[in-house]
């Protein structure tokens, strides 16, 4: 016995993954917005204050921001790259496979990032994460000379774009429409 004909479960099921690409696209732009406005005086989970908050989004996007600078680094940003990926999957091909594996890489790829910079020298605020790891390599001594750190940041940035590519769950003609989009963009 069927509780609902496939038609209208079907329905039900599109506008669903509609609704959750909309939302992946709301807590993208929130990121987006608080990471922009974060400011290091606005109290929140790591910074206990009495200052008044100004970040645009609220004491929510005061935390949100803060946990993800200090962790990551303002290569946080790429979070709202990939959840706009996610959103485009749900709401326009009403299918996001391996969304496991995806959600799993997303923390691992902005790591990687944030790291890679920090490896290069890029510091800004590269995040905590990515600064101890680098700490540790050279109280390790792992990286004797210039070839090894080399390589070393060459195998960072080459796990980065794959972690990259599988995080972001787009499919090879999909990766071309978006770097056509970008270059429309750019231009």
């Amino acid at each position: 016995m069927k509780l609902l004909p496939d038609s209208i479960k079907l329905f039900v099921i599109n506008r669903l993954l509609e609704i959750s690409g909309v939302t992946s696209v709301i807590i993208s732009v929130f990121i987006l917005i608080s990471l922009a406005s974060y400011s290091s005086f606005d109290p929140s989970i790591f910074n206990l204050n009495n200052y008044e908050v100004k970040n645009i989004g609220g004491y929510l996007g005061a935390n949100v921001s803060e946990i993800l600078i200090q962790f990551f680094g303002y290569g946080s940003i790429l979070i709202c790259i990939i959840l706009i990926s996610w959103a485009y999957k749900l709401f326009f091909s009403k299918n996001l496979e391996l969304f496991a594996l995806n959600f799993l890489l997303l923390p691992i790829t902005v790591y990687l990032l944030a790291l890679f910079f920090e490896a290069i020298g890029l510091s800004f605020s590269s995040g905590f994460l990515a600064y101890q790891t680098l700490i540790f390599v050279n109280e390790a001594n792992i990286i004797t000379n210039n070839y090894i750190n080399y390589s070393f940041v060459t195998l960072i940035f080459i796990l980065f774009l794959v972690s990259f590519y599988f995080t972001m769950g787009l499919k090879l003609n999909e990766w071309r429409d978006f770097f056509q989009f970008v270059l429309q963009i750019i231009k």
